[in-house]
């Protein structure tokens, strides 16, 4: 299970896909939300299966174009939010990245910013990639390049359309990239829509990644 207790939302998928890179974990989470929502079980869990399978099959080309080679993913890992006493999904794979050329450490990574529509107000939230090649890097080394940001943008958004269209063509309905809010004592649960993600050129830097 996951270091915190997930939330009961119906037609909620919650995703984490687990790899390594220069010995060190480098995972990436993922939720999506399908409209209509299946019910509690079985049903919930056979849409889980579809969304697992489809970043599965997504997530190959997105590495293979925006990671560098010591990275490898062994697994997706998705738990259906309305089934909270159901497993997680998991589907096994090996999936490395594509890009060639010396490595920055694992502890530096490009930044994908997304727009949160959230509480009738703009939001951001940002999900973080690594390891990225020195070639991806500007001088001095605080920004990634133009070329990289612009591929990186397009490789995510491409990811993203691809599953989402993998799910629909498996359930019907509609399936959307969403932000997953655990709830607060004052606030329940949520699920906010994110409109738009983009690649930052500022690179972040993953202290307690690289501590591991």
């Amino acid at each position: 299970m996951t270091s915190h207790p997930l939330p009961v939302l119906a037609g909620v998928y919650y995703s984490i896909i687990s790899a390594t890179a220069q010995g060190h974990p480098t995972n990436n989470i993922f939720t999506f939300q399908v409209t209509p929502a299946p019910v509690s079980g079985a049903p919930d869990v056979a849409a889980a299966v579809d969304v697992a399978n489809a970043i599965h099959t997504r997530w190959a080309t997105f590495a293979g174009a925006v990671l560098a080679p010591s990275y490898l993913a062994n697994q997706v890992k998705t738990y259906p939010l309305n089934s909270p006493t159901a497993p997680a999904v998991v589907v096994p794979m090996s999936v490395s990245g594509g890009l060639s050329g010396p490595e920055a450490p694992v502890m530096v990574g490009a930044l994908v910013k997304h727009n949160v529509v959230r509480r009738g107000k703009g939001s951001q939230s940002r999900s973080t990639f690594s390891p990225v090649t020195e070639a991806a890097i500007n001088t001095p080394p605080t920004q990634i390049t133009g070329t990289y940001a612009a591929s990186l943008t397009a490789a995510f958004i491409a990811f993203i359309n691809g599953v989402e269209a993998d799910v629909v063509a498996a359930l019907g309905g509609s399936c959307a990239y969403v932000q997953l809010s655990k709830g607060t004592p004052l606030h329940a649960p949520a699920t906010y829509v994110i409109s738009a993600s983009a690649a930052e050129l500022l690179l972040t830097t993953q202290r307690r990644r690289a501590q591991r």
